[in-house]
Parts: structure tokens; sequence; C-alpha cells
């Protein structure tokens, strides 16, 4: 069953829907023209070894989200020291970083942005605990269309709940 929401921050409505990820494991509000991208595109798109779980994006692929759940242990009180080594990691991008509460558990988001090819792209991403895990959702747009969907993607990712 789908749910079906709309963003009230755009001018023009942005429909979303409840999707599960991760194999069920959590899911959140999704732009309801997202699919997920293939294997073949990911390894394009994200040629490193460290590529994503699993992304969704739009039908252009220069808006995506992306899941990490990583092997990485961590507890929810050990992401204010994830969150100084992801700052320093990524201090020639100059991250703006903020604790959230999402659906009830702590996070950290991660909000910079990084060149590419032919544009910059806006990241969002946010950190979080699940099972004992790092899990690292992330959103990104083209600085092109940044406008019409940074938003849509920061409440995307502040309605990621565990199931």
């Amino acid at each position: 069953m789908f749910l079906f929401f709309t963003t009230s921050v755009m001018a023009e409505a942005v429909k979303v829907e409840k999707v599960d990820v991760l194999d069920k494991k959590v899911s959140l509000n999704m732009p309801t023209t997202f699919s997920e991208m293939g294997k073949d595109v990911m390894k394009v798109k994200y040629p490193a070894n460290n590529r994503p779980t699993q992304v969704y994006t739009n039908a252009d692929t220069t808006v995506n989200i992306a899941f990490n759940y990583t092997a990485n242990k961590i507890a929810e009180n050990q992401l204010d020291v994830f969150s100084q080594q992801m700052k320093a990691m990524l201090a020639n991008f100059s991250p703006k970083i903020s604790k959230v509460d999402v659906n009830g558990q702590k996070a950290v988001m991660f909000d910079f942005i990084t060149p590419a090819a032919d544009t910059e792209i806006h990241n969002l991403m946010l950190a979080m605990s699940v099972d004992g895990r790092l899990l690292l959702t992330t959103f990104n747009t083209t600085k092109e269309e940044a406008a019409q969907w940074l938003e849509v993607g920061r409440e995307s990712l502040l309605s990621v709940k565990v199931n």
C-alpha cells in the first residue's frame, strides 16, 4: 500500500509516497517520480567500490536518494564523534552540520556542495545508527535543480523511519 503526501514548501507541489528500502529495514517519503537505479547505472554513476547499497533517482539521474547501510559499528551516542570525523574529511567543502531528531531517533545531517565534471552537486547526508550499524542516507541534486528539489530532499531525509 502506498501513502501519498504532498510537500508543503514547494510552490509547485511534489507528490511523495512512503517507500520501504534496504529489504524493508527502513522507510521514508520519496517523490513518486523516483525509481530504483539499476546496478549498471549505479556502477557508472558511483564508480568507486564503496558505492551505495541502494539508490533511487529521477528520470534524468540528476537527483538521487542513496542508501549506504555500512558494516561500520556505531551507537547513537557515538554520532558526535562521527560528525567531527566527517567534518574533517569534508573540510574542503565547508559542511554545515546539524543534530536532528528523525522519528524519535538521534541523527546528524551534513549539508555541503561538491564539484562535478560539468556542474556542482548539492548534498544532504543523514547519518544514524540502525541496529548498531551506520546508515548513511544521502540526497543530492545538481546546482541547476536545487531550487526545485533541495527542500523535498531534506523532508525525505527527515522522514526516515527504522521499521
